[in-house]
């Protein structure tokens, strides 16, 4: 979720085993340099298709609500891991938050380890006591998010530029408490089935 207002550095995919064409990706700022055959993505999806993320025990007994804790401005940091060939991107976010009592908006503005910046709003909408639609300018249709058990999980597919048109890719996210206070966010990049990316932040309260 967290990877909005991102840039995704470069992803290049062969159609064909005799023909590359350069899907140069910018989005969600999370990776750069991703590079792929097509030989390699066949590979890749007996060994390693994209399933949604887990926090794996690591959070606190307490349950998630997002328009609670980012009520106000919180900071994000971390990276995002290509997993395709192991490079890395650091990011730093200030996201501001505030809730009408039916809205959930996310202005988040994002500095990454290479001097870019960014900025993408989300707009998180309640329609029912666990459920939600989000909107960004990136997104295709709407993005799915719901509370599963003490994590909040999010959903969606965001449209890429390219350097010469523009590509789909899928996010899984899911937000959890930490016993410190802070929260874990861990996302999976996927496209065409095959996961491409990790993204890890560790988002905390602003110091006022």
């Amino acid at each position: 979720m967290l990877g909005s207002q991102n840039r995704c550095g470069l992803f290049y995919v062969s159609l064909t085993s005799n023909e590359e064409q350069g899907l140069g990706m910018q989005s969600n700022g999370f990776y750069q340099g991703l590079r792929a055959s097509a030989a390699a993505l066949a590979a890749l999806a007996l060994s390693a298709c994209a399933t949604p993320p887990s926090l794996d025990g690591s959070t606190a007994a307490r349950a998630f609500v997002p328009e609670k804790f980012f009520l106000g401005r919180t900071i994000a940091e971390g990276e995002f891991v290509n997993t395709l060939d192991g490079s890395r991107r650091g990011l730093r976010a200030t996201i501001d938050g505030s809730w009408n009592g039916r809205d959930l908006k996310l202005v988040e503005n994002f500095v990454y380890s290479d001097g870019e910046r960014d900025r993408k709003t989300w707009i998180l909408t309640k329609t029912g006591p666990t459920t939600y639609t989000g909107v960004r300018e990136d997104v295709i249709g709407a993005a799915s998010g719901r509370l599963d058990g003490d994590t909040f999980r999010l959903t969606y597919t965001a449209t890429v530029k390219t350097r010469s048109s523009s590509v789909d890719v899928k996010f899984d996210d899911v937000l959890g408490y930490e016993a410190d206070g802070s929260v874990l966010n861990r996302a999976t990049v996927s496209k065409l089935g095959v996961k491409v990316g990790e993204v890890t932040l560790r988002i905390r309260k602003a110091s006022r």
